[in-house]
């Protein structure tokens, strides 16, 4: 069984905000259809091989990870995954 304790810096008011967007302006969200998900994109980050994107293919928004030397059309670099635990 974990243990957890609440970090001291979570012990005020926590503003996610502030924690996971770093690039407002770049900053968008998505909702994945299958989980109901919400992704974050950073439309600011390079994006390279391993990391997670948002691609267009035929004209559609589609969620992969890219892998090297892959030719796709990138929209965004997903940041973080906020998750329903329920």
């Amino acid at each position: 069984m974990a243990h957890f304790s609440p970090l001291p810096e979570l012990e005020q008011k926590l503003d996610l905000n502030a924690l996971i967007i770093q690039r407002p302006a770049a900053t968008f969200f998505f909702r994945e259809k299958n989980t109901g998900d919400i992704l974050v994109v950073d439309r600011s980050i390079t994006p390279s091989s391993g990391k997670t994107v948002i691609a267009i293919v035929d004209g559609e928004f589609v969620l992969r990870k890219i892998k090297a030397k892959e030719k796709v059309e990138v929209w965004g670099v997903v940041t973080y995954v906020i998750h329903s635990a329920g």
